[in-house]
């Protein structure tokens, strides 16, 4: 696939067009169009680590093509018996949908190449999600602990300003934002970045968000080739997929969407799908609770635009559908 015919295909996926303005010149009003599409389009989602797949490559087109939903050689046919009808339908017009979302370090890659494609100064940084903390998690080696390097930040640079552009959260802010010192709101929720020491930012979530924040390094990754990218966060990719005691696997499986219209964030934890629209006092509403393997993955699909049915095997749905039992009351 050529160049032209991948950012195509990337911004057709996202719903965009080059009378939006975001094939034109890198503008901060074309990088907010393709962010809040991306949020709306691509999930986040912990699928691949339940279902305890091989961690699948970090490399950029690879991260493309998972994104678009080509090459996915574990797809199912059009018959499975879990197909959504209109998707199962013979004579409907269209394959089912392959597309996957996945978690930051997939969805970050995937949107850096989309950019740089469109001429958008990009650079990568090493992170830690987690509770601000006194230890130096960018000298820690062991993917374990939990002060290791486990999120990557996209930075775009715009006519001498950086803006953080960061697909990989799940619930994080709904517009990009300058990196600089202070606080700001949007949809009612609220957000702080400050500067810790002159190599570390320290940005603080929404009080009603999935986590607290995170620590950044100033400093972009020297190297943004594959070879790179998979020697700063690699380890980190590998165990999250490995290790029985991953956070992602231990929570269970989690899939993030936050709506264009509104930044509304739809959240699917296990069978429930919720949908918190507005600030941080107002509370998630339930939209729907699955019974069965059928309807959980019809959930997803007319919720989130992946047909999990079409991507995974009999035996890995069985096991993702077990993973979302609700556990024994002791």
């Amino acid at each position: 696939m050529t160049t032209e015919d991948f950012v195509t295909d990337y911004l057709d996926f996202l719903g965009v067009r080059a009378t939006d303005g975001t094939t034109g010149p890198p503008s901060l009003a074309g990088l907010n169009r393709l962010f809040v599409a991306h949020l709306d389009r691509v999930p986040y989602e912990t699928f691949d680590i339940n279902a305890r797949r091989v961690a699948p490559s970090l490399c950029g087109t690879a991260a493309v093509n998972r994104v678009l939903g080509l090459a996915d050689p574990s797809a199912r046919p059009l018959t499975h018996p879990l197909a959504h009808p209109c998707t199962s339908d013979p004579t409907h017009s269209h394959a089912p949908m392959l597309a996957r979302g996945g978690y930051c370090f997939e969805l970050v890659r995937a949107f850096a190449q989309l950019l740089r494609r469109l001429g958008y100064a990009v650079t990568l940084h090493r992170a830690n999600c987690g509770p601000p903390t006194s230890v130096d998690w960018r000298a820690v080696t062991d993917p374990s602990n939990p002060a290791h390097v486990n999120h990557v930040v996209l930075v775009v640079a715009l006519e001498g300003t950086r803006y953080v552009a960061d697909v990989g959260l799940g619930d994080g802010p709904p517009k990009v934002f300058q990196l600089m010192e202070g606080g700001w709101e949007v949809h009612g929720r609220h957000f702080r970045l400050e500067r810790l020491s002159p190599a570390v930012w320290r940005w603080t979530h929404t009080p009603s968000g999935s986590f607290p924040g995170f620590q950044m390094e100033d400093a972009p990754l020297a190297d943004e080739n594959d070879d790179s990218y998979s020697a700063a966060f690699g380890r980190k990719h590998e165990w999250y997929h490995s290790s029985l005691d991953s956070g992602f696997y231990m929570k269970g499986i989690v899939v993030y969407r936050q709506r264009a219209a509104d930044g509304g964030v739809y959240k699917l934890r296990g069978r429930t799908l919720t949908l918190r629209v507005g600030g941080e006092r107002v509370q998630p509403v339930e939209v729907a609770t699955a019974s069965s393997l059928r309807e959980w993955c019809v959930l997803i699909e007319e919720t989130f635009g992946m047909t999990i049915w079409a991507t995974f095997t009999p035996s890995e749905l069985a096991l993702l559908w077990s993973r979302t039992a609700p556990s024994p009351k002791l």
